[in-house]
């Protein structure tokens, strides 16, 4: 593993690393420091893993509703089959037409 020192180094590098700038959304922020820029990575980290937890937050409650709608359809189907027979059960018998 790399020392801090040897991090900054390789951010140093004009070489391996544009320090124009990044655009980031509608703006660029110029970045002048190798702190500056990890700590811009950092907090870009931190925003993407709390915009993940909140994703896989909604996502958890979508599964969650699709076994509520699944159960609640298969009962209802179940009903329906219930009525279906109680229905017939309930109705005179047709008569057959004989030829």
């Amino acid at each position: 593993m790399a020392s801090f020192s040897e991090k900054l180094i390789f951010f140093q590098s004009p070489k391996l690393y544009n320090t124009a700038g990044w655009a980031t959304g509608n703006f660029t922020v110029n970045l002048n420091t190798p702190l500056q820029r990890y700590c811009s990575v950092i907090k870009s980290r931190q925003e993407l893993r709390e915009n993940q937890a909140y994703l896989l937050q909604i996502l958890e409650a979508e599964r969650k509703a699709k076994l509520q709608y699944l159960q609640q359809t298969d009962e209802l189907e179940a009903e329906i089959v219930k009525l279906k027979n109680e229905l017939n059960a309930l109705s005179p018998a047709k008569p057959t037409k004989t030829p």
